[in-house]
């Protein structure tokens, strides 16, 4: 008896045993094509509408005509959602979550700009804001910065005087790999996700492995012309067709239902999927290999999927970029960012 032939046959084996269990096939298909329509919808962007708006309180202290102009600033920003009211409602609105920040404009605001003649007599505008949300603090200081020197120097200087005096304008421009090529958030999405799912797939392959230990099949393959070689092959062999299945299947549900495509190289895309496949299935058995056991396997599987979580979204975004590249890395921790 040939080796191929043990290694097909048991590869036969492994994938009918798994195309039994149809409630997991379903949720491992379903699941991620759930979640990643969830996300597509939530990180969706559409280049014609209007960006976001960041919700900031506004409290005027001074109620001069710098003030005012500063005011009016802030308010026809198209970032940002101002609403001015008192000290004690904005503090109120900032610990509620309703506004990210609140910006305080001191008394004699105007006066003490125009007095000023040292550091230590300058105003000082204060900004209260949620810790949670400590990123906003350098969004409005920049903001703030710009509206705050226009608004001075268009007071002391003259009407047209910000417009004359800055010698830039800025203009935003969607990159893309392909100019013609808009963001889709689905791609990002469904590249992710189906990682993450899959991961978990190829572990149960590998604790099924260390299941197998414990039954009379295991028994009974040993007892076989068997080595372990062919029955480690095997395994890794169905986990790999098993993996490239269900990715197809995810994709065709993506590519059918909510507008992905691959913008880039067809043969790069499908090199990185059998990759990706391939190395999962090695990864579930090191996993099964380790622990020696289902119950320590399944605990290092934890702990190893929790550390390699950030792996397997930077293998989605590869994935992804096969598709389009961009990606709202903006919404993504520092650790995730970098």
């Amino acid at each position: 008896m040939s080796n191929m032939y043990i290694i097909t046959t048991l590869v036969r084996k492994d994938i009918l045993l798994y195309l039994q269990n149809r409630k997991a096939i379903l949720i491992t298909l379903i699941a991620p094509i759930v979640m990643a329509a969830f996300f597509g919808y939530v990180f969706n962007t559409d280049s014609n509408k209007k960006p976001s708006k960041t919700p900031i309180a506004l409290v005027d202290k001074d109620a001069s005509t710098l003030s005012a102009a500063i005011a009016a600033k802030f308010s026809a920003d198209a970032t940002l959602d101002i609403v001015t009211t008192s000290e004690d409602e904005a503090l109120k609105l900032v610990r509620s979550g309703k506004r990210r920040a609140a910006i305080v404009l001191p008394p004699n605001f105007e006066r003490d700009i125009n007095v000023q003649s040292s550091s230590d007599a300058k105003p000082a505008i204060t900004i209260q804001y949620d810790p949670s949300q400590a990123y906003i603090l350098g969004i409005i200081n920049g903001v703030m910065t710009q509206y705050v020197m226009a608004a001075i120097v268009k007071n002391q200087f003259g009407r047209n005087a910000p417009e004359k005096l800055l010698p830039f304008r800025a203009k935003a421009t969607e990159v893309t790999t392909n100019s013609a090529q808009k963001y889709n958030s689905f791609a990002h999405s469904f590249a992710g996700m189906t990682v993450q799912f899959i991961l978990f797939m190829g572990i149960e392959f590998g604790i099924g492995l260390l299941l197998m230990r414990r039954q009379d099949i295991w028994k009974r393959l040993r007892i076989a012309p068997i080595s372990l070689v062919d029955m480690i092959a095997s395994r890794i062999i169905a986990s790999t067709m098993v993996g490239l299945g269900l990715i197809t299947a995810i994709y065709i549900a993506a590519i059918g239902l909510f507008g992905v495509r691959v913008a880039g190289n067809w043969l790069g895309f499908i090199a990185i999927i059998i990759a990706f496949a391939l190395f999962n299935a090695s990864f579930g058995l090191l996993i099964a290999a380790i622990g020696k056991s289902p119950e320590v396997a399944r605990s290092i599987a934890i702990i190893c999927h929790s550390h390699f979580g950030d792996a397997g979204r930077r293998m989605g975004t590869v994935i992804y970029i096969s598709c389009v590249a961009a990606e709202p890395i903006a919404t993504h921790p520092d650790l995730l960012g970098n």
